[in-house]
């Protein structure tokens, strides 16, 4: 250390009920105290976050409220480098394992993260336990809350100290430890050295401050869970039914993307590498083009200087505004205005490359763990409408418009030989959702299938359903679209243009779109006064559409809570659904009826990804889920498995007979043996 200097800090004494264990004695005393709850609250305290990359446990706490309510918890330190007595690792591994040997229900905040690192580190986590995540139950009673420990206890006022109080103590500590090593605290240095918490996290923080630090948080956990438990199951509330299968799914869900973070990815980090020289040297290159066509020297990846450039300077007209109501810049604005400069395909171009190598080659490449791998996590909380999102790295955001920058990217996700990887993806699941929710003729009309109907009725099972679907007529809901909005042709010169303006409403409709959205679209270009026409054509031919969104947003503004809960019984809290701004209700509702529709498509994927985590445990599909991207699971086989994970997880994804009458759910499969870049249709490759 630096100096040789240590941060000196006053810690307070140990709770009522809190233990500090370092002895085999003390070891057994806690695992005779807890192997007898019904119920034990678990937190790992960890040298880092990333147990792939060498971060490690360094020490753990076990609890549980006993009979007469309060709780008690033993902090066990294994690996502190703070010169203390500690336990000796393998006999805490040991006695880890016996105190849950009985399968208690885990109780925590943020559980994947405990039984991820657990499960990295081998301290035996039964896989058959239930588990209560408070942070999830959280997100399910109020997902525009904070889901910060600290604010959660606060929020439901269980905390029997000062909520913040040990975690302040921890970040001085924390800090000081940084000030002394000439560290930064979390973010990484200009430089690219980790930061310190990426180095060493909570290993140098003293054990006198940590064990009730730790302690503390059990406790929290434990508290929450019973007031939060039946609260998140809809106790009382309209949605119970419905809302207590869901409360089983989420909590099932944590244990099926720790798995699903366990497995990871392969990831060709030379290549990424050498894509990350290969850009950087295409665009300086295109960069000496862009700005001959400019005349003009800028950073072409800052946007204030770039609107300058354009907006002011050239006195391009503005074709699409920022939310914040700047002249906007992205890659849907420049390819509007090629019409107004020739420069503009080219600077696209430059601003796609900087984007993936910034993104998605250094970036990436630091993701990649020591056993070659990328660990996504998987966030169930990371949305207020049901959807995923991801970090470590986010794999939602993977070019796709861009077919060659796309294919560079996926290009470096590699599938060990021997193995497979399919990728199971719902076939325009928001636009079913969406003739779900409004009963639109016109896209009810374009779904139907005689073989789902048989199917939904019980009048053949799911193999003759597959079969007889297969011979159905392909149906192009677009074009259905085209022909009955627009009254378009298929023999007419402009019927690409309306069946393309058909698909880019239908897509849009589910994410609040508005008229400016298809004139804003780069592939279609058309006049503002033509886009408002055809946007309200399309409303007018799909009343439905209005008619519940009208009927949503005053069924929430008269009911407490200003809430909708979906098919699932998941709410979502709109407050300014009620806003005296004109402007803020506006912004409200499209977020609101957006939020219907894309949480809907999105529990499909989460009920999906549970089903097939049993499915693999229970030995009756021989694949492992490695990574969900928005409607796509992705999973890993070998390749002489590929026709029974094909048939088997495609019937999986799809069955929920009878939750949307009249609507088929439909998935697809694509497979590669080789990279991301190469999947290819599953049946074109059977055949």
């Amino acid at each position: 250390m630096a100096g040789g200097r240590r941060l000196i800090v006053a810690a307070p004494a140990l709770s009522r009920g809190h233990h500090v264990a370092t002895t085999p004695e003390q070891l057994r005393e806690m695992v005779a105290a807890v192997a007898a709850a019904p119920e034990v609250g678990l937190d790992f305290e960890t040298s880092g976050l990333r147990p792939f990359n060498g971060d490690h446990p360094i020490g753990f706490t076990l609890g549980f409220i006993a009979s007469d309510g309060h709780p008690y918890s033993w902090y066990v330190p294994v690996a502190h480098r703070t010169m203390e007595a500690q336990a000796d690792a393998s006999i805490a591994r040991a006695a880890f394992a016996d105190a849950l040997r009985h399968r208690p229900a885990i109780i925590g905040h943020n559980l994947k993260f405990d039984l991820l690192m657990g499960r990295v580190h081998g301290y035996d986590i039964p896989d058959t336990a239930p588990v209560h995540d408070t942070l999830v139950q959280a997100h399910l009673i109020d997902e525009n809350r904070s889901l910060r420990l600290e604010s959660v206890v606060s929020d439901e006022a269980v905390s029997l100290w000062q909520a913040t109080e040990m975690s302040d103590m921890v970040d001085r500590v924390c800090r000081g430890q940084a000030k002394v090593r000439r560290l930064t605290l979390k973010k990484r240095a200009k430089t690219g050295e980790p930061s310190y918490m990426e180095q060493y996290g909570h290993s140098e923080v003293p054990i006198a401050v940590e064990s009730e630090y730790s302690c503390r948080d059990v406790a929290h956990a434990l508290l929450l869970d019973r007031v939060q438990r039946p609260k998140a199951m809809g106790a009382g509330r309209p949605y119970e039914a419905q809302r207590r299968y869901l409360y089983a799914n989420e909590m099932l869900l944590v244990r099926a993307l720790m798995d699903m973070q366990f497995r990871g990815q392969l990831i060709d980090k030379p290549y990424l590498l050498a894509l990350h020289q290969r850009l950087s040297e295409e665009l300086d290159v295109r960069g000496r083009d862009v700005g001959a066509k400019f005349g003009a020297v800028i950073p072409w990846n800052n946007d204030n200087q770039l609107r300058d450039l354009l907006y002011k300077h050239l006195k391009l007209p503005v074709v699409k505004e920022t939310n914040k109501g700047l002249p906007a810049v992205d890659r849907s604005a420049l390819l509007q205005l090629r019409a107004h400069h020739p420069g503009m395909e080219a600077l696209s171009e430059w601003r796609v490359r900087y984007k993936v190598r910034s993104t998605y080659t250094e970036s990436l490449a630091y993701c990649v763990d020591r056993d070659g791998r990328v660990h996504g996590d998987v966030l169930q909380h990371g949305t207020k409408t049901g959807r995923f999102s991801m970090k470590g790295p986010n794999l939602q955001n993977v070019p796709t418009r861009h077919k060659e920058m796309a294919r560079a990217v996926r290009r470096a996700f590699v599938i060990e030989d021997g193995w497979a990887r399919l990728f199971i993806d719902y076939s325009q699941i928001e636009l079913r959702m969406l003739a779900h929710y409004t009963a639109s003729s016109i896209l009810r009309a374009a779904y139907h299938s005689p073989a789902y109907e048989a199917y939904a009725q019980g009048a053949i099972d799911i193999d003759e359903y597959m079969l007889r679907r297969a011979k159905e007529p392909k149906r192009d809901v677009h074009s259905e679209q085209a022909k009955r909005t627009f009254g378009a042709d298929p023999a007419s010169p402009d019927w690409k243009t309306k069946r393309r303006a058909a698909k880019i409403i239908n897509f849009g409709v589910p994410y609040g779109m508005q008229a400016q959205g298809l004139n804003a679209n780069p592939d279609l270009l058309l006049p503002q006064a033509t886009a408002n026409e055809y946007f309200a054509t399309y409303h007018r031919k799909n009343p439905e559409i209005s008619a519940t969104k009208a009927r949503l947003f005053q069924a929430m503004v008269a009911r407490r809570g200003t809430y909708f809960a979906n098919w699932t019984g998941r709410c979502r809290h709109v407050p300014a659904l009620r806003a005296n701004s004109r402007t803020v209700r506006s912004r409200a509702e499209r977020e609101t009826f957006a939020s219907l529709i894309q949480g809907a498509a999105g529990e499909l994927t989460r009920y999906s990804i549970v089903k097939l985590y049993l499915a693999r445990r229970e030995g009756r599909l021989p694949a492992h889920a490695t990574s969900t991207v928005h409607d796509e699971v992705q999973l890993d086989c070998k390749v002489e498995d590929i026709p029974v994970v094909a048939r088997r997880g495609q019937r999986t994804m799809e069955s929920f007979r009878g939750h949307f009458p009249g609507i088929p759910v439909v998935a697809d499969v694509e497979v590669s043996t080789t990279t991301w870049a190469d999947k290819a249709d599953y049946e074109e490759c059977a055949a």
